[in-house]
């Protein structure tokens, strides 16, 4: 995702092995800038606003202001990774709803289950 669209530096799964705060940062905001090209984490505190960001986008689990600190640590990274490619997915789902809105009418029924539950193309 990052090569694909356009982030500067050099991306290798040794270098996001080993991830320093100012790596995540820079890639959070590159992947947030996706959404919203007038971003700028630059006058905030970043600890503060990543998590504030994730929680209001709907990110289904919590990161603490403490965890933006240490998201290079082999306890932590995975849970940075996994918030990562969820705010890509969550781009990718973006883009697709803008480029083919009727995909998403609620009239689009695929079918019923065994369960009785109907389910759109969104589901």
């Amino acid at each position: 995702f990052l090569t694909r669209y356009g982030y500067g530096p050099i991306v290798t799964v040794k270098s996001l092995q080993t991830l320093s705060v100012k790596d995540f940062v820079k890639i959070f905001s590159f992947i947030y800038e996706q959404f919203c090209p007038s971003y700028d984490l630059s006058g905030s505190k970043f600890e503060e606003e990543i998590p504030r960001i994730f929680k209001d986008l709907g990110y289904p689990f919590a990161l603490s202001k403490s965890s933006m600190y240490t998201v290079g640590a082999p306890h932590m990274w995975p849970q940075i990774v996994a918030a990562l490619v969820w705010l890509i997915d969550c781009y990718k789902l973006f883009t697709y709803m803008k480029e083919k809105p009727q995909s998403f009418d609620e009239e689009q029924i695929l079918g019923e289950t065994v369960d009785g539950i109907l389910h759109n193309k969104v589901f």
